[in-house]
């Protein structure tokens, strides 16, 4: 659930997915259908009976307290006020418009949006964080929410890719290194280097 292009939107539907699979998979075990357990599937036909029962029970149980875990961690997935950010065109735009909690005045700003042809577009064409920010001249109020809601997990990631990669750079062998600022902004860049075009302007060191 973790990654550059995350936002709390993302991570609300892969987690309401999952608990589903889990309701899925406790009817499954229910009815003695392993079927979604590639691995117990294969193996239990070398279980007795009393086996299969005992790996049944324990299985449900594992998963029954799983799921109760996840409503105790994650009492509330609804992002139904949220969700103009990521579906202002389409059947549920309008829909999701109304639901929205924002003012009267940046609801009709939302309207303008959603019946501009070629913002639409664009829309479809660009990522989620680049669109709201190409219309921060144009709609600051409303794009500014719409970061706020799209950013935090995004940059959360992105600090704590940064600690980790400070954590292998900077070890106890190398405690002495200081300035590490160069290092980490190649360790963090997204850009690929052109590693045959690097070494084409050095030249080989040859034997003597």
């Amino acid at each position: 659930m973790q990654g550059r292009k995350e936002n709390i939107i993302s991570t609300s539907d892969k987690m309401e997915s999952f608990k589903k699979k889990i309701n899925l998979w406790l009817s499954c075990i229910k009815n003695d259908d392993f079927s979604c357990f590639s691995s117990v599937e294969e193996s239990k036909i070398h279980l007795s009976i009393n086996q299969k029962t005992e790996l049944k029970n324990i299985m449900y149980e594992h998963l029954l307290t799983l799921s109760r875990n996840l409503k105790s961690y994650f009492p509330s997935l609804l992002t139904t006020e949220i969700q103009w950010v990521v579906s202002l065109y389409g059947p549920c735009g309008e829909e999701n418009i109304k639901n929205a909690n924002l003012s009267s005045t940046e609801k009709e700003q939302l309207l303008e949006i959603s019946s501009d042809t070629t913002l639409k577009s664009k829309f479809y064409m660009s990522e989620n964080d680049s669109f709201w920010i190409s219309l921060q001249n144009e709609y600051p109020e409303v794009s500014k929410k719409a970061l706020q809601i799209l950013l935090p997990f995004s940059t959360s990631y992105m600090c704590e890719s940064a600690f980790s990669i400070l954590e292998v750079t900077k070890t106890k062998k190398r405690s002495t290194l200081k300035d590490i600022e160069s290092e980490l902004r190649v360790s963090l860049s997204t850009i690929r280097p052109r590693i045959e075009d690097l070494c084409s302007i050095r030249q080989s060191q040859v034997s003597h």
